[in-house]
């Protein structure tokens, strides 16, 4: 089963990208190009899975069969590979790592005079860049930490993942509403090839790597771009991923799915002036945009959104740049038409099939408004500080290039709105939108950084005395003294120290009615006394002397126990005694933190 699912892992994520990638040969970095890997494998294996299924086709030796020729593909196509040596591989790695250094290198280089100000300049690049790198880590961690989970959530688990079954199964899902179904039919390769239609594991292993490839696709152009705008977009995209996404990172819903393909299609718009003029790069877009259509209903806003903003931006278009834009966006509607053409007709015999009216419900439940307006408005304040990142457009609009400022007008506002009014039950509606809503902003902020820099540069900052530095240190040290008074400060330390040993069992204790005056006392051995205004409260004793036990509970001021495993027999005894009689009331177990109970005595 083991080898079978990593084999379904292989299937889903890497064997028909790897053949598109040697054929099609895209542009990028390598995490861009991993990307496409990912994006186009399961654009593939959608593609292929669904004709089979209506045929009754699809099973494990059909399944087997299909890696098989596509393994046969691969040596053939990266016969080269067989030919290297150990020193060839290691020259190749060195070559990769110089080319990195020096992307990184090319980051902090600036045409500030003052030696001052471009040591400032890479101090907040410097500072931006390990912060992005850290929270990389932090999308890492979230993927290794998947590894061996199931579908937790409500959606996940009877929808998304129930889908991928009942396709693994050779039947066609009862879909609910419109809901495409390339997520689903990409899981089902890991039930059919280990031959069980209920084991998860491997289906919940992939789930974070769209995460994951978002933060590390955006890293990369800050690289390739020199722009360390991007760096900053990494942080941003980690805020609000982890604000509003959550559990959703590493569990079974389309939400983030749809996002990274999405990204992935609008990152060759955002890397090239005129989009049209390299029709490679249209193509791959429109690729990835249909590969986010069938992940999710949103991603047709891309599909769509593509050929307006190429022809939009170029200001060097001809008709046949035209013709062929046109061309390759009837090719991802060709992609996407055996879903959403019956889809589409039953939404025309039924309109309430396209679910609208089931999401302004939900919405309108939500802020308890039937008016769009007042949902709307409901919706973005419900962003809370995020809301900001939305309000910064406006500036931003006149900070970055021509390409990234259409994608403001036509894609990021009008999308917000549409959420707001229809969809604003959920923030992981919005998805789709937070890593370009990312970008502009970090861009738009390093341009505002970069004129504090030519500011700088401008009034010789860097002839300033020395002793001005000291105002870096005691503005800040004036400030936060200001800021946080003791009252803050003894809170703060209160609300860190509260969660040290086990924070479940400390809650229990915190909850405990000591309103009683003569009562004082917590008979255990847990370091109650450590926690913060429990202070002398602890009675230490080990439960292991039968007749100091008894003396401590005839203390008045006595009125708890907090009993650990492994105790005295006649303690034991004598307490489970008191407790079948009512003498001694059973507050809590913990079973999590060496088997403590919480006993109330008196």
């Amino acid at each position: 089963m083991f080898i079978n699912g990593i084999l379904a892992i292989l299937q889903i994520l890497f064997l028909p990208g790897l053949i598109f990638l040697k054929l099609f040969k895209p542009k990028g970095g390598f995490f861009y190009q991993l990307s496409v890997v990912v994006a186009i494998s399961m654009l593939a294996n959608a593609t292929i899975i669904y004709p089979l299924v209506y045929l009754h086709l699809y099973s494990k030796t059909f399944v087997l069969v299909w890696m098989l020729l596509e393994v046969l593909a691969l040596v053939w196509l990266y016969r080269g590979i067989f030919k290297l040596n150990f020193d060839q591989v290691g020259q190749a790695i060195n070559t990769y790592a110089s080319e990195l250094w020096n992307q990184m290198h090319n980051l902090f280089q600036s045409e500030r005079s003052s030696a001052a100000v471009r040591f400032l300049r890479n101090c907040m690049i410097a500072l931006f860049g390990g912060l992005a790198i850290y929270l990389i880590f932090w999308f890492v961690r979230s993927f290794t930490s998947n590894i061996g989970s199931v579908f937790t959530n409500w959606d996940a688990v009877v929808s998304w993942n129930a889908w991928g079954q009942t396709w693994a199964q050779n039947q066609i899902p009862s879909v609910h509403l419109t809901y495409p179904q390339l997520l689903p039919l990409n899981l089902s390769l890991t039930y059919v090839l280990i031959g069980n239609y209920e084991v998860s594991l491997f289906a919940k292993a992939i789930m974070p790597i769209f995460a994951l490839l978002t933060v590390l696709m955006v890293f990369e152009m800050a690289l390739e771009k020199k722009q360390y705008g991007y760096l900053i977009a990494v942080v941003l995209i980690y805020l609000t991923y982890k604000k509003f996404m959550g559990d959703y990172i590493t569990d079974g819903y389309a939400d983030i799915p749809v996002a990274f393909m999405a990204i992935a299609a609008l990152i060759p718009y955002l890397r090239n002036e005129d989009f049209l003029q390299d029709q490679k790069e249209v193509i791959l877009s429109i690729l990835l945009a249909a590969a986010a259509a069938l992940t999710k209903q949103v991603g047709l806003f891309i599909l769509v959104l593509l050929p307006i903003l190429g022809l939009i931006n170029s200001k060097t278009k001809s008709h046949r740049q035209t013709r062929q834009m046109l061309i390759w966006f009837g090719l991802g509607i060709l992609l996407i038409l055996p879903w959403y053409l019956p889809v589409g007709i039953n939404a025309l015999n039924d309109f309430s099939q396209l679910g609208f009216s089931k999401y302004i419900a939900h919405s309108s439940q939500e802020f308890d408004s039937d008016t769009p307006l007042i949902r709307l408005g409901g919706a973005v304040l419900s962003l809370g500080k995020y809301l900001a990142l939305y309000i910064f457009l406006l500036p931003a609009f006149f900070m970055v290039k021509r390409r990234f400022k259409l994608l403001i007008p036509f894609f990021l506002i009008p999308f917000l709105i549409l959420w707001g009014i229809v969809a604003s039950y959920s923030a992981r509606n919005l998805s789709i939108t937070f890593a370009t809503l990312a970008i502009i902003c970090g861009l738009g902020l390093e341009t505002l950084l970069e004129y504090g820099f030519r500011w700088l540069d401008h009034i010789k900052a860097g002839r300033l005395g020395a002793i001005f530095l000291l105002l870096l240190v005691i503005v800040p040290i004036g400030y936060f003294a200001w800021k946080l008074d003791d009252e803050k400060l003894i809170q703060t330390w209160a609300d860190a120290q509260s969660q040290i040993f086990s924070p479940q069992l400390n809650d229990q204790i915190f909850a405990l009615d000591r309103s009683n005056p003569d009562c004082k006392k917590i008979l255990t051995n847990y370091p109650v006394d450590f926690l913060p205004g429990f202070r002398g409260v602890q009675q230490l004793f080990t439960f292991n002397d039968f007749d100091l036990y008894k003396q401590y509970i005839n203390d008045p001021g006595v009125c708890w126990m907090l009993v650990p495993n492994g105790i005295d027999a006649n303690v034991k005894d004598a307490i489970e005694q008191n407790l079948k009689n009512g003498t001694y009331e059973l507050l809590y177990t913990a079973k999590n933190w060496f088997g403590y109970r919480l006993i109330k005595i008196r």
